[in-house]
């Protein structure tokens, strides 16, 4: 009788790190798909990490959007109408940005103050 309950054990255990296993690269491998596809925009070669800060906080701005520090490679952009509230944080690094939520207005902003070549 011992050896059924061990071996069922076992055989149990056995079962589950297995299923466990093969059940986790699946979702990694789809994550990181996401990942990589997910809706970055380049930004032109020539700016610094601190002069893209320092557009994307004015092209904001020049908008109507409130930009508040969030972290060092992120703002929050809000933007407030007597009927809507809208906000985004702008994730940002030397060769793309990403909003989240996705805003088309305020990506279409940050596109042209960041991927114009007029500066260097």
């Amino acid at each position: 009788m011992k050896k059924l309950v061990m071996i069922s054990l076992i055989s149990t255990l056995s079962a589950l790190l297995i299923v466990g296993c093969a059940g986790e690269t699946p979702v990694s491998k789809h994550q990181n798909e996401d990942a990589k596809t997910a809706d970055y925009t380049p930004i032109a070669d020539q700016y610094s990490v601190g002069k893209i800060h320092k557009k994307i906080v004015s092209a904001g701005e020049e908008a109507g959007w409130k930009m508040t520090e969030f972290k060092t490679n992120a703002v929050l952009a809000e933007k407030f109408s007597d009927d809507d509230a809208k906000a985004v944080t702008i994730y940002f690094s030397k060769d793309f940005f990403h909003l989240d939520p996705k805003n088309s207005e305020l990506n279409s902003i940050l596109k042209k103050a960041l991927t114009s070549d007029s500066e260097h």
